[in-house]
């Protein structure tokens, strides 16, 4: 049945719905970083580039002293904060 009425279902004052509460109260740590394929060419931009090597050895004690590129690394996700290098290494292994 066709209803002829194009405000149908609208608020009354004709305003759409304040949508504010829906938005995240928190960032990744990482937003500023630069972002790459995880896993590799998956088209998935879930990683971030890693400039700081030197870490690295401390976070991923399996793979960490062969890696002399600049990784891409699980990025910081607030709604999964277990999820890490650290962990990431750990299930490779």
């Amino acid at each position: 049945v066709y209803d002829s009425d194009p405000f149908k279902g609208e608020s009354p004052s004709g305003l759409a719905e304040d949508l504010a509460y829906l938005r995240p109260k928190s960032r990744s740590s990482d937003v500023a970083s630069t972002v790459c394929e995880l896993p590799a060419r998956s088209e998935r931009y879930s990683g971030v580039c890693r400039d700081n090597n030197d870490d690295l050895q401390a976070e991923m004690p399996f793979c960490g002293s062969v890696i002399t590129y600049r990784p891409c690394v699980p990025a910081h996700q607030p709604l999964w904060p277990d999820w890490d290098l650290s962990v990431k290494d750990e299930q490779i292994s």
